[in-house]
């Protein structure tokens, strides 16, 4: 778990990639509960989205981790981001995006995708399943996030499309300048 102010870091990290692509970012305002996203993002045509910001670091970057273990430390605070979401937008009436700024090699944009699919893969076979931790709780929380953006080291983010709610998929391709084929 990241500390207040590493955490309030990410959130600038992302304030500024987001901003950088003109938009505006405000913080979300104080709601009923803490069960909401962390922003509120517009673009100057109007357009809407909700944003939250997940850290991911790892205390076993130098000591030997399963595969289940790591599926669990995404699937958690993907939990939690999901329940902020459908807190505020459980008409889903807006896109939600997910901003995961990861702080240990282990959480890449690779292992996020593998978890996605349900299983690892070294050159393209199955090595091992993800399939728990993704089919469980985590497939019904994947479908509440339109987009996630994944931030890693110096990294440009990688943009990845999970629940591809047409009219959703094409205002946030608008947004992030996405050609789509």
């Amino acid at each position: 778990m990241r500390s207040e102010s590493e955490a309030r870091q990410d959130e600038l990290l992302v304030d500024g990639y987001l901003e950088s692509l003109g938009l505006n970012v405000a913080r979300f305002p104080k709601h009923q509960s803490n069960k909401r996203p962390d922003r509120i993002v517009t673009t100057r045509e109007g357009a809407i989205f909700y944003c939250e910001v997940k850290s991911l670091a790892s205390p076993y970057d130098e000591a030997p981790i399963t595969w289940a273990t790591m599926g669990n430390a995404v699937s958690e605070p993907l939990h939690r981001a999901a329940k902020q979401f459908r807190s505020i937008n459980g008409a889903r009436l807006v896109p939600n995006v997910l901003a995961w700024v990861s702080h240990s090699y282990r959480f890449s944009q690779q292992f996020f995708q593998d978890f996605v699919r349900g299983d690892v893969r070294i050159q393209g076979e199955p090595i091992a399943s993800l399939a728990r931790e993704r089919f469980g709780r985590a497939a019904r929380d994947l479908r509440v996030v339109d987009l996630h953006l994944w931030f890693q080291e110096n990294d440009p983010p990688t943009l990845i499309f999970v629940n591809e709610v047409p009219t959703f998929v094409r205002s946030l391709s608008r947004v992030f300048s996405l050609s789509l084929s």
